[in-house]
């Protein structure tokens, strides 16, 4: 843009002043336009980041709040050090497992047995 100095300025016709405000007006609206939408473009920023710390909080609340031990311990299947516990119970459970499954397959190996005696 050329820059005119006072003595120029006063030299130009009516016509040329028309014309340079006429120009002047339509830079203003469109710097306007462009920070309009730069500042709806932040405004939207904005709420998503808010949205974002938000989700950020309650996932932190989730895993390393109050509760966070309990359920990682149900989720993992791990027994909690603070429940009462009783080993015996818990090998004695494992055991019974343990022996309801050989139970099913005494029946397919028994038969397999037998042909392979035959």
């Amino acid at each position: 843009m050329i820059q005119l100095s006072d003595e120029q300025l006063h030299n130009l016709g009516k016509e040329a002043l028309i014309i340079i405000v006429s120009s002047l007006q339509d830079q203003l609206h469109s710097l306007q336009s462009q920070l309009d939408h730069a500042n709806a473009q932040l405004s939207d920023t904005n709420r998503q980041i808010e949205l974002l710390t938000e989700q950020i909080r309650i996932i932190n609340q989730r895993y390393f709040g109050r509760k966070s031990e309990a359920n990682l311990s149900e989720i993992d299947g791990q027994i909690s050090l603070f429940d009462s516990f009783n080993e015996a119970e818990y090998l004695n459970q494992n055991s019974a497992k343990e022996q309801q499954i050989l139970m099913s397959f005494l029946p397919v190996l028994s038969n397999t047995d037998c042909l392979m005696r035959s």
